[in-house]
């Protein structure tokens, strides 16, 4: 059986941000970046407090072109793109996956939700 682990990229749906956020503190370090609390402010809206996941875009795309069966990629760890190694947290996959559910005409109140993803200053 061949596994695709680039299977969610052609999901991951990244828009143009929308509204103002402004970090209130630093939640917790992450593998590529930090997550942040934000007050996400729109107008016409609510402020709402959100978590943020702010890493550089190069991290996002990191395993883009990288060998997508997950047996050849854990016998060769160089998988990545031109003989690179491939990134451990495939991020584009986890904004794909989140955004398929998040599609879903009944997504579980137990999964988190993901409200938007967007590319600023490079991240």
């Amino acid at each position: 059986h061949r596994t695709n682990l680039a299977r969610f990229h052609a999901d991951a749906h990244i828009g143009q941000i929308t509204g103002t956020f402004t970090r209130v503190r630093t939640l917790a370090q992450c593998i590529h970046g930090k997550v942040h609390l934000y007050r996400w402010t729109r107008a016409g809206e609510e402020d709402v407090l959100v978590a943020g996941k702010r890493m550089p875009v190069a991290n996002v795309r990191a395993n883009v072109g990288s060998e997508t069966n997950d047996r050849l990629r854990h016998l060769d760890r160089r998988g990545g793109q031109r003989g690179q190694p491939s990134a451990t947290e495939d991020a584009l996959n986890e904004i794909g996956v989140l955004s398929f559910l998040g599609a879903q005409p009944s997504m579980s109140r137990y999964l988190l939700r993901m409200l938007t993803v967007f590319e600023a200053d490079g991240h």
